[in-house]
């Protein structure tokens, strides 16, 4: 069976669509949950891992210092071209060979695109310019 058959064989489409729709419901309760704790409805889980909190901390500071030295995004597109920049250095890194990559580089990146996700959860939480 060639590529383009296995593509099209209605089995194998059925079973993308079943993996693709668990995926779906996957993230919306991962969403969901994270809603009702930014909503005080729900309780933060409880620290597992020290990583994820010198993690969050990181972001968190880095947050800090943009919000500092930059002014709040003057609209959800400045917002969202901004975070799409820092995908895109994070994507970049993760590009190269492996031999090649650098982890702190992938972290620093990935730090930098938290920042500016928590600062537009910031701007959307008091209501945001725009």
């Amino acid at each position: 069976m060639s590529w383009r058959e296995a593509l099209n064989d209605d089995g194998a489409k059925v079973a993308r669509r079943e993996r693709w729709e668990e995926r779906v419901k996957l993230l919306e309760g991962r969403a969901e949950a994270a809603r009702a704790v930014l909503d005080g409805a729900a309780p933060c889980p409880p620290i597992v891992n020290d990583r994820i909190g010198r993690a969050s901390a990181a972001v968190e500071t880095a947050a800090r210092v943009a919000e500092h030295n930059y002014p709040p995004y003057a609209s959800a597109h400045e917002a969202y071209g901004v975070l799409v920049e820092e995908v895109a250095e994070f994507f970049d890194e993760v590009r190269k060979k492996s031999h090649l990559r650098s982890k702190l580089a992938m972290k620093n990146e990935a730090i930098d695109i938290g920042a500016v996700a928590l600062r537009i959860v910031a701007l959307c939480e008091e209501g945001g310019p725009w």
